[in-house]
């Protein structure tokens, strides 16, 4: 099996055809190149792979790994010092010849539900699919092909043949790495500002990790791995990664192993249908809607933060940050990690001109809920959560950002944090907004909820989801055990919200439906 695996999937990328490796066998000797160092290591590691053109005949390659997803290393856990533990599967599918590529993969969370998402990109057509939610999305992409390209760098093959063909690749030092010797070549990736240190073993020639480093919301500058631990022997055309692992600024993000690797398989084909029930919801992306008097939501698609205008203030609700895709070389293609949050501050600046933003209320710190604070911090803003979350901005706000400096690196001062023990009542004696630590819940040590008692409208961030189609509960039952929570903390606090609506939420729920699903929940549990 692994003899198949190993030929089917080297027949995709087209190079001349190696010498014959046996497992243990060095790579055979290369003639003297004019080349500098660098060609040299790289042609190496070409050989060994075993790359031929005598192969062009193959139409596509499927990649299927399953293993597991360690969130807490991107600042998505339930506290700041857990580690978590989720099951992990992923599909890559390569038509080269078309330009046609599709990602999906299944991913848990601590809290027990799980993201199932497919990207799809053919020419110059991007489609999202939400299989959680039902949503569909796809819309003409110039960028798709470097899209492309940021998938399958992620397998050293197509990885090593582009670096083939970037003049500016250069060797740049022998290191020592995990107790071996290893050349460590220097690839800038086209079009981007990143730069790729592969790491080539010295004895096999085989690519045992490429890194970079990157602007990651929370963290700052940071440091992405990508390791090969392990290769495959074949014993015609050379090796293939057993697995790979992610990590994060050293911890591991990811850590899987390859199931599948087939080439010219009618299962290729198959993975890009789509089930028929699926459908589109679409919503005025970058509008801020009036959802009460003063209140509104700012629509970004995925993350949908608030703000709530007072009579000579604003209180923002959330500091939102795109989580970057590491299954992507590189993650991130955004400029920077406040980039969203300072359009957040844009937005309420347009529709509420002449008012300081003087609170921002954080429901929790994962980091696509708090990774663009430090643009607020810039503003003067205060910062208002939790006592357990405070440390997280404290070290959000000492960050080393130098590689897309933001405000606050340009202009830094001290971050003004206040923390919430139980409940809060701010008001002018018109507008009133509440905010409640729920305490500890299946998704977070601590989480703030905030409630406008008169419009009886109530903000949330992952404690209740709600996808805006007339269908309840959700397409997502994994997240029963939250939701139940949440529905609980609801009735025994008395809180009776005519509206519920929610960072990631498409439209609101109402407290009848949230009902329903308590009750639903409790009968399944008999």
């Amino acid at each position: 099996m692994t003899s198949k695996i190993i030929l089917q999937t080297v027949l995709l990328l087209g190079f001349a055809a190696p010498a014959i490796l046996a497992h243990g066998q060095s790579s055979p000797s290369l003639p003297q190149s004019p080349e500098p160092r660098s060609r040299l290591v790289l042609e190496k590691a070409l050989n060994v792979l075993g790359i031929g053109t005598q192969l062009k005949s193959i139409d596509s390659l499927l990649l299927r790994a399953r293993g597991s997803e360690f969130r807490s290393a991107e600042l998505q856990g339930p506290d700041l010092q857990t580690p978590t533990r989720a099951f992990h599967e992923e599909t890559i599918v390569v038509f080269p010849n078309l330009d046609r590529l599709l990602y999906e993969h299944r991913t848990g969370r601590h809290d027990g539900s799980f993201r199932w998402r497919r990207w799809v990109y053919t020419g110059e057509q991007r489609t999202v699919v939400d299989f959680r939610s039902g949503l569909v999305g796809s819309a003409r992409d110039p960028a798709a092909g470097t899209e492309r390209s940021r998938v399958t760098r992620t397998i050293p093959h197509l990885l090593l043949l582009e670096a083939s063909k970037v003049p500016e690749l250069r060797w740049v030092e022998s290191r020592q790495y995990e107790g071996k010797q290893h050349d460590v070549l220097n690839l800038p990736l086209p079009g981007t500002k990143t730069v790729l240190s592969l790491f080539v073993a010295g004895d096999s020639h085989l690519l045992t990790k490429f890194q970079y480093t990157m602007d990651f919301p929370g963290l700052g500058d940071a440091t992405v791995e990508y390791v090969y631990p392990e290769y495959l022997p074949h014993k015609v055309l050379g090796w293939f990664p057993a697995g790979y692992k992610i990590r994060l600024d050293g911890q591991t993000v990811r850590d899987v192993r390859y199931t599948e690797v087939s080439a010219n398989s009618s299962q290729a084909t198959e993975a890009f249908e789509l089930p028929a029930q699926l459908a589109s919801l679409t919503a005025p992306i970058g509008e801020a809607v009036e959802v009460a008097k003063g209140a509104f939501i700012f629509l970004t698609g995925s993350l949908n933060p608030m703000f709530v205008e007072f009579e000579d203030f604003v209180l923002a609700v959330e500091a939102p940050a795109q989580a970057p895709l590491l299954e992507r070389v590189p993650a991130d293609s955004q400029p920077g990690s406040t980039h969203l949050s300072e359009r957040f501050i844009k937005k309420i600046k347009e529709t509420i001109p002449n008012k300081p933003i003087r609170y921002l209320v954080l429901t929790h710190f994962h980091s696509d809920h708090a990774g663009g604070a430090r643009a607020f911090m810039a503003e003067g803003t205060t910062i208002i959560t939790t006592s357990l979350s405070k440390r997280y901005f404290e070290t959000l706000a000492a960050s080393s950002i130098s590689l897309m400096p933001d405000r606050l690196a340009v202009e830094p001062r001290p971050p003004s944090i206040e923390t919430l023990k139980t409940k809060r009542t701010i008001t002018d004696g018109n507008q009133t907004v509440e905010l409640f630590n729920v305490g500890p819940s299946p998704h977070s040590q601590e989480n703030v909820i905030v409630y406008l008692p008169r419009e009886r409208v109530l903000f949330q961030g992952d404690l209740f989801y709600f996808d805006g189609l007339d269908r309840f509960p959700a397409r997502d039952p994994s997240r029963d055990r939250v939701m139940k929570f949440f529905g609980g903390w609801l009735l025994k606090n008395g809180l009776n919200p005519a509206r519920i609506y929610g960072f990631h939420d498409r439209g609101f729920a109402t407290m009848k439906k949230q009902v329903r699903q308590i009750l639903k929940l409790k009968r399944s549990e008999g």
